[in-house]
């Protein structure tokens, strides 16, 4: 019988997400070209912004899942974690909170990806009008529900496929604007 199980295991490939991919998606959060107005308002405080989120966030989070990654054999990720110390309830509990938040974040962000896709200005202020103008809700809700759809589809196909939508994603989106925006600033001062 424990033979039987074993086979299995040894027989079903396990796919991990890579460190690469994983900070990648961690640098899109971020770093992402959405972002990009309000670091620019804060201009050189923003490192600065960054540098206390790393240290009171990033930093402690990352201790503290590896810690609790490394005391289970078990796999069940949060809900092993918070099961083992506060019961299947809590547990249950805190995944409902994670899947809300995510839901809700995803819901905020995505109208905003929507109307930057399909009306791309560097006219900050024509951008806002025309996500704010009543005829244009029905086309960004659209725009919305495909995005949400094509990422639904991709996080079908397994962990290998939105890996590398995490990274050339992110080096499409994020690393290649900004190299461009630091070129354009280094020949605006040097004008």
């Amino acid at each position: 019988m424990e033979d039987a199980k074993e086979k299995e295991k040894k027989s079903v490939k396990q796919i991990y997400i890579s460190i690469l991919a994983l900070t990648l998606m961690n640098v899109s959060i971020i770093a992402g070209i959405g972002n990009d107005v309000q670091q620019a308002f804060y201009g050189l405080s923003a490192v600065t912004y960054f540098a206390i989120g790393a240290i009171c966030f990033f930093i402690p989070t990352a201790l503290v899942a590896a810690e609790l990654a490394s005391g289970w054999s078990n796999r069940g990720g949060i809900f092993r974690w918070i099961g083992e110390g506060l019961g299947k309830g809590w547990a249950l509990t805190c995944l409902l909170i994670l899947w809300f938040q995510t839901m809700i974040s995803f819901g905020m962000g995505m109208p905003s990806y929507a109307a930057t896709i399909m009306f791309y200005t560097p006219m900050y202020d024509k951008a806002v009008q025309f996500a704010q103008h009543p005829q244009h809700e029905v086309l960004i809700m659209t725009g919305f529900i495909i995005l949400y759809w094509i990422l639904t589809f991709i996080a079908t196909k397994g962990v290998k496929a939105f890996s590398n939508v995490a990274k050339y994603g992110v080096l499409i989106g994020t690393f290649i604007p900004l190299a461009i925006m630091i070129i354009l600033a280094i020949v605006w001062l040097c004008q």
